[in-house]
């Protein structure tokens, strides 16, 4: 990437569910922060438009959840939906496997999305340390692709 191109990348990680028996907030809890980083990157997208933005972490709620419709709300997509379901998940532990970790990008950054490279490894040489496992995008950058500075 050349260096006069720009991207904001926003890492997050929401309240966990784990502790929801104790928290009856959980759930208000993690749509309060999803709204609030839905709006900390409008507003950096009405000060540069020409940004993309991806936002990247452990958001600790499922595709259907409140929580995800909030952050599409945003204008993010998920780049991962496509996918089957058995193939998104990204908790690993028993009872509880379920898609919780993302990549998600705005509408002009997923135009950029490199066919094919939207995955959720299961390798347990990758996973074996971990009760999550990685989720991977390619993305194209640069002018050639029409990539903004």
């Amino acid at each position: 990437m050349e260096s006069d191109h720009l991207l904001d990348i926003y890492v997050a990680h929401f309240k966990s569910k784990l502790d929801s028996l104790d928290d009856p907030n959980s759930a208000k809890w993690r749509l309060a922060e999803a709204i609030a980083t839905g709006e900390i990157i409008a507003e950096a997208r009405r000060r540069n438009p020409d940004v993309p933005a991806v936002l990247v972490g452990d958001l600790n709620d499922t595709p259907d959840s409140a929580v995800l419709r909030a952050i599409h709300d945003s204008g993010l997509v998920d780049v991962h939906a496509h996918l089957h379901e058995d193939h998104r998940i990204t908790y690993l532990r028993h009872p509880y496997r379920s898609t919780i970790d993302y990549i998600l990008a705005d509408r002009q950054m997923a135009r950029h999305l490199v066919p094919g490279s939207a995955l959720v490894p299961h390798d347990q040489k990758l996973i074996s340390d971990s009760d999550h496992a990685s989720v991977v995008a390619a993305f194209t950058l640069g002018r050639q692709h029409g990539f903004p500075k």
